[in-house]
């Protein structure tokens, strides 16, 4: 957070983003992220404006899908190999047969 700070504090116009937990009264998290930009340029603003929101479902959504990818995705001991088109012979009636190798 203290390099997006400074990152904000080097140059009017520069913007920048978090993501941070914000412990509620009960002792729950919300994970909210901030937006903020210098608008120090701006005779009207002369200051550094940010915006705050509630990310909560999309952090929770993303986890639940990192979960899911993990299992689902085949393992590094899995090994996928493939073998030459089988032969295959065309019968007298115009049918194809393919045979396998052992």
């Amino acid at each position: 957070m203290l390099a997006v700070l400074t990152h904000l504090l080097s140059a009017p116009g520069n913007v920048g983003t978090v993501q941070y937990r914000y412990r509620n009264k009960d002792g729950s998290y919300t994970w909210m992220e901030a937006v903020a930009g210098n608008q120090a340029a701006n005779p009207l603003v002369h200051a550094i404006v940010a915006v705050s929101r509630d990310i909560t479902e999309r952090r929770v959504a993303e986890e639940r899908l990192r979960d899911s990818e993990g299992r689902y995705r085949p393992s590094a001991a899995w090994r996928w190999t493939l073998s030459p088109a089988p032969p295959r012979r065309r019968s007298a009636g115009g049918c194809w047969s393919w045979t396998t190798r052992r």
